[in-house]
Formats: structure tokens, C-alpha cells, sequence
């Protein structure tokens, strides 16, 4: 949103760009699309993936097949743009060397979250159908914590509320029953639209952006209230139940 808001000042006649006009403040082409690098730059690794699922979403919502071909070459040039940070390099670099997480030679984003993945496996495969239960992460995290006794000591019980990842959680507090609810909730509440019903476009985009938030606090965040993610999911449920209110959209619910 802040991108596409610093784009539209910049290359857009908006009113706040003629009061920058005004008063000999505004900015050239090419300074306005430095400082749009700039800010790409300064995103994490999920902000990257945020963007290259949305990509992907939007493709498949238009049907445009031989465009989303060309998803790979994204990838790459997001993987490339990503690698170029030192701060996420050290992170990758760190997801691909969990070995050296007894020397403490792993960046500790990475060690956090490697070290919820065994938690919540240790966690699941005791208590597979329904988990331990809701907030017990932190019981599990001190049972089957890896990084006592590592160079990274410090970073044992961190994010232990949340597991770094709302889908580890869910996994290690509600087992099976869990995924399968969240699996259950997605697929049932994703409709198809008609790329000619420029409304059903509308609502669906609406849900893609809600599905994206949601896709992303899986990965990487555990919280469940945590920047009003009940509201976002809720966005998802209510997108799908307006759609599902129109005549013809009632055909094309999954």
C-alpha cells in the first residue's frame, strides 16, 4: 500500500504533488523511481513473498495461463533482489545451514524459527489428532527446545507464545483437527468468478488481498489477534458470503 501510494505521488497529478509543485519541492522521473527502489529494498523476505503470491493470484483470477508462466522468472528476480539485502542474505543463508546452529553461526531469525519447526514435530507427533491445546506452545518450547546449550542460549524461549508461524502453532496446539480447519476454511470460502462479472472481480480481489494477509500470517507469525487479524480473516468470510448473496454467484462457489 505504501508503495502504491509513494507511486502515485510521484507519477500521478494528485493534489499533494501540485502543493510539492508549488513550492518547487517536486521530484524528477528518475528520482521518483530511485526512491521507489529504495523503498522496494528496505521490505523483509515475507514482504517479497506477500508480493509474489498476490502476482500469482491475480493471474489466476484473470486466466492469464501464459502469464503465470512466467511466475519462475519472478521468483528468480525476487530471489535475486532478496538475496542483495545482507539482512535477508544472512537469513536464507541461515534456513540453509540449521547444522551450524550448535556453533551459534546462524542468524537468530533463522535459529528462532528452525527451532519452533522441531518443537512443534516433537509437539505433534505425541499429540497428533488434537494437539496439546491452545497456548501450550510454551510448555512444548521448553521440553523440546534445541538451543540450550548452543551459542544461541539466548533465543531459546523466543516466540514461544506464537511458535514464529501461525501454522506451527496450530499444528503443536491443535494437531490434526487444527490443519484440517484451516484447510476446511480456505478451500470452502475461495470462489471463482467470471473474468466478464467486473463485481464478482471486485469482491474477489477484495478476498485475494484478505487470503493473502492470512497466507502470510501463517508462515511467519503465530499471534492470533496481533494486528487485527480476526478482522482480516472475517474480510475473507464476508468477501465470499457477499458473492455467494448475488444471483450468479451462487453457481461458482468451490
Amino acid at each position: 500500500a505504501g508503495f502504491f501510494a509513494m507511486m502515485s505521488l510521484f507519477f500521478r497529478n494528485s493534489e499533494l504533488s501540485g502543493v510539492l509543485d508549488k513550492h518547487g519541492l517536486s521530484l524528477s522521473r528518475w528520482q521518483s523511481t530511485l526512491i521507489l527502489v529504495a523503498l522496494l529494498l528496505t521490505y523483509s523476505t515475507m514482504a517479497y513473498t506477500g508480493i509474489l503470491i498476490a502476482v500469482v493470484l491475480n493471474l489466476l483470477i484473470k486466466r492469464r495461463i501464459r502469464a503465470l508462466l512466467m511466475t519462475p522468472i519472478i521468483v528468480f528476480g525476487l530471489y535475486s533482489l532478496a538475496s542483495s539485502i545482507p539482512e535477508i542474505s544472512e537469513r536464507l543463508e541461515g534456513l540453509q545451514n540449521t547444522e551450524e546452529i550448535s556453533e551459534g553461526n546462524v542468524h537468530g531469525s533463522s535459529a528462532v524459527l528452525f527451532n519452533h519447526a522441531i518443537i512443534t514435530w516433537e509437539n505433534f507427533r505425541r499429540n497428533p489428532l488434537f494437539g496439546t491445546g491452545l497456548g501450550s506452545h510454551v510448555a512444548a518450547t521448553e521440553k523440546y527446545s534445541i538451543l540450550g546449550g548452543t551459542g544461541l542460549y539466548g533465543c531459546e524461549m523466543q516466540n514461544a507464545p506464537d511458535a514464529s508461524s501461525m501454522f506451527l502453532r496450530i499444528a503443536s496446539e491443535l494437531g490434526l483437527f487444527g490443519i484440517v480447519l484451516v484447510l476446511f476454511f480456505l478451500i470452502t470460502h475461495y470462489f471463482i468468478v467470471d473474468t466478464a462479472d467486473r463485481e464478482g472481480l471486485v469482491l474477489k480481489m477484495i478476498s485475494a488481498a484478505f487470503l493473502v494477509t492470512i497466507l502470510l500470517q501463517l508462515f511467519r507469525q503465530g499471534n492470533f489477534i496481533l494486528n487485527g487479524f480476526p478482522f482480516f480473516v472475517y474480510g475473507y468470510y464476508f468477501s465470499w458470503k457477499q458473492f455467494r448473496q448475488r444471483p450468479q454467484g451462487k453457481a461458482e462457489v468451490l
